[in-house]
Parts: C-alpha cells; structure tokens; sequence
C-alpha cells in the first residue's frame, strides 16, 4: 500500500492512494500516521480495507502531501553509504555505518517549501532511500530485519555545506539540523510493495537538470543490515525514520548549490516523488 496523510499543515489526515492515483480517506481507520498507529491492529488491517468504499478526497497530485509519518522518536542518517560518493568524498568504505541524527524540526513534506536559513550558505542536496520502523526493536538480526519494518520512503538530507566543512568548528553535523532540512514522503510504500528494496532507481532535479542518478543496489549496507546496526546502540520505535545514505551528484562536486527561487525534485523507483521550491527564511511561514 502507498500511505500518505494529505491536508493543510497541522491538520494532515491519513489516506491511501489508490489505483487510480486519487487519495482514499483513512480517518474512520486511522488517527494519523504516528508511532501509536503504527503499531495498531488497526494498521494491520489496512490490506483488507475494500478501498474503494472510502471517502475519496480527490487525485494526490492535485492535495497537499505532508511528510508520510509523524511523530517519530527520531531520524536518523546514514552517513557516506554509498560507494561512488564515497570514492567522491575520497573517503574509504567504511567498516560499519556511519550515523548521525537530524532534530525533528528538520521534518518537513514532500512538497513544502525548503527554507533557506538566514545563517545559511552552500546548501546542498542528498536523496536517499529511508525506512520507517514499524515495531520496537533491539539487538535484531539482519534476516529478522525486514520484518521491523512498516516501509520505504524518500528522504532529502538538505545540507548546508559552509556550516558542515568550511565553518571549520568541529560541528560537521551543523549543516544538517536547520528546520525542514528533511523532506520526507511522498508515501510511506509497505514493504510487500518494495520486494527489492535493493534496485531502486534513485534521481534528483534541480531547476529540470538531474543531477542524481544512482540505485540503491550501490549501497555499501542494504537496509536490513542498517537496520540491524543501528538497534545495536539505541532501540528502534515505531515510525522512526532512517535515512539510508546518497549517492554521487551532490552539489559540492558540481559546484553548484541552492538559490531561493529554486526547485528541487526527488525521486525513487515505486516511491513517488518530492518536488520543493526553496524560499528565503524571513518569507517562510514559521
């Protein structure tokens, strides 16, 4: 199933798209799409719902779409997880996963505006493939994986390079924690819909030139190992979201970053597509 929650900010309802693109209304079903349902039977019984008894609200690319879950305990990033970025960043592959967490004031939907901070400088994209956790989990085995997971999502890791690398203060994770530096969404896919989520087709647009071009084939930890290697150091909750790396094509290689006024576009293969203009921090709507 392709979950989404659709409406104005602060007032998301959870719905599902169906087969012919429009949104079924989930709310007789489901509070929201958070920890709580997450893990609810009601949640379980989404598949046997007849969906075309639903309230329609209309064709998804014509609603807003806000970031496919909420409420989560955190989001988490893998860092450098891809082999040709890596090789790009003249890095070398790492042993074990590299992770770092994003506040969740970084979290924003698929289409919502990305602000650019008024610190800000170099702001840079990262498509990634992300996993929702779908039940409390620790210390799980890699083959058990797939079974702690509610689904598959995008995820832009917004970067601000200046305060990343050239700040030169120790906080290289800076750049990351400005508020909506994590779109996320469209849908949250359920996994029987992703059999493979290790030959996802993954491509970023800036302004209509793609920029990204990679798969999730080229991660050096497919998602049942991060997974596994995160519930290693801290339990997993429901609707928790981690972020599985990006490949090559990031801005700082193009030199070529971010301009208010611009558009970015995300996609991956049966995941949908995020597609966000990006505004100055004093015209955002705080």
């Amino acid at each position: 199933m392709k979950i989404v929650r659709f409406g104005a900010a602060g007032q998301d309802k959870p719905g599902v798209i169906d087969a012919s693109g429009h949104v079924r209304d989930l709310s007789d079903h489901l509070g929201d799409i958070n920890p709580e349902t997450l893990g609810s039977q009601a949640f379980q019984a989404l598949p046997s719902l007849d969906l075309w008894s639903l309230p329609d609200a209309g064709p998804a690319d014509g609603l807003r779409l806000g970031p496919c879950v909420v409420g989560m305990n955190k989001i988490v990033c893998c860092g450098l997880n891809e082999k040709k970025h890596a090789e790009e960043m003249s890095v070398g592959l790492h042993k074990e996963p590299s992770v770092f967490f994003k506040p969740l004031s970084a979290l924003s939907g698929p289409t919502d505006p990305i602000i650019y901070p008024k610190v800000g400088s170099r702001l840079d994209w990262e498509a990634e493939l992300a996993i929702v956790v779908g039940t409390k989990c620790k210390y799980v085995e890699p083959s058990n994986a797939r079974s702690k997971m509610a689904g598959f999502c995008i995820l832009n890791d917004l970067t601000d390079r200046y305060w990343q690398i050239d700040r030169g203060m120790g906080q290289a994770l800076a750049g990351k924690w400005f508020d909506t530096f994590a779109p996320t969404g469209p849908w949250l896919v359920t996994p029987d819909e992703v059999p493979d989520p290790g030959s996802l087709l993954i491509r970023t647009w800036v302004n209509d030139k793609i920029v990204q071009n990679f798969s999730s084939s080229d991660y050096i930890f497919d998602a049942d190992h991060i997974l596994a290697h995160c519930s290693k150091f801290f339990t997993l909750f429901p609707g928790d979201v981690i972020a599985m790396g990006s490949g090559p094509g990031n801005g700082i290689h193009l030199n070529q970053y971010l301009n208010v006024g611009d558009n970015i576009r995300v996609e991956i293969s049966g995941l949908g597509r995020q597609s966000n203009i990006v505004v100055a921090e004093q015209d955002a709507d705080l």
